[in-house]
């Protein structure tokens, strides 16, 4: 299992070499939290430099705030090395690396439709595929023990997401579990200005038929298919900057990268701004979610394939 411990180094050092002295607590001037943050301004503004290191970055953060990687009961399974598992919407495949590493008797499967994932000298337990979770999935019934999808919900409309869902459980085994983690929208407590920006990328969204705020029916999503019993979650809410932690330390990280990233995706032309301006409106944001203690809420949630 060499070569899976090889690939996760390699994809941390770009994150982590940039991003150590944010990560790590600064226990000296315990002045103001946006005083102390803002002392790494330099860093946090050359924290995350490509897709492949925010998708990470908010692997860390997943990871970090449920203190974990999965929560639904599949320990012993995975353990035995019984289990096949498939991780859709993989991105760079750190969460399918490091389950591989931890369980190395196990099959892992990921599936996105960018191939960010690493494509050679992965572990022989570990497969990756380019794929389009709305087409079907092109795995036999009941041939997997646990199924994970995450942060899907700014890629699909509704009943794409819901299909989704229908494919996973048509995969997955009875009596085994799929488990969806989802950013838990709104963002509480925003300043004026992230207010207007964040305002613009749901009006952005909702045009293309995505609902920001997914995480809200998971559960009946679930309930629908009636194909699932057992259903469970659990909500994290964390407060951006140094006052939330390592995790909200990650989150400030992942909200200034993906926010300045909506500038080349419409949002700045929506709002009337040049491409500068609306850098120069960032800017400002980062301090508002500083002031105003920002909140981020995410949500997990679990359940078990009904047994016919």
């Amino acid at each position: 299992m060499g070569n899976s411990k090889s690939l996760l180094n390699k994809e941390k050092k770009s994150v982590e070499s940039r991003s150590k002295k944010i990560l790590k607590s600064k226990s000296s001037s315990r002045q103001t939290d946006s005083k102390n943050f803002f002392e790494f301004d330099a860093d946090l503004n050359f924290a995350i430099c490509s897709e492949a290191d925010r998708l990470f970055t908010l692997h860390l953060f997943v990871q970090h705030v449920f203190d974990g990687r999965f929560s639904a009961p599949i320990e012993s399974k995975l353990r035995n090395g019984e289990a096949k598992v498939l991780d859709i919407g993989c991105g760079p495949g750190a969460w399918i690396l490091e389950m591989a590493t931890e369980y190395p008797s196990s099959q892992f499967f990921g599936i996105d439709i960018a191939d960010a994932y690493p494509t050679e000298n992965c572990p022989n337990n570990v497969k990756f595929e380019t794929r389009n979770v709305i087409e079907r999935l092109a795995f036999p019934d009941d041939y997997f023990d646990f199924v994970r999808i995450a942060l899907m919900s700014s890629s699909l409309n509704e009943q794409e997401y819901y299909d989704a869902i229908c494919q996973v459980l048509r995969v997955l085994k009875p009596g085994q579990y799929i488990e969806i983690i989802e950013f838990l929208l709104p963002i509480h407590n925003l300043g004026p200005k992230h207010k207007t920006i964040d305002e613009a990328f749901q009006a952005h969204s909702a045009a293309y038929g995505i609902n920001l705020r997914m995480a809200r029916k998971l559960e009946s999503m679930l309930e629908t298919t009636k194909q699932t019993n057992d259903i469970e979650s659990m909500t994290r809410t964390v407060q951006v900057g140094l006052s939330g932690g390592k995790a909200g330390k990650l989150l400030y990280m992942i909200l200034d990268t993906f926010s300045l990233e909506l500038s080349k995706n419409g949002i700045a032309a929506s709002l009337g701004l040049s491409l500068e301006q609306y850098k120069d409106v960032w800017q400002e944001c980062r301090q508002e979610m500083i002031d105003y203690e920002t909140r981020v809420s995410i949500k997990k949630v679990w359940g078990q394939k009904v047994v016919t």
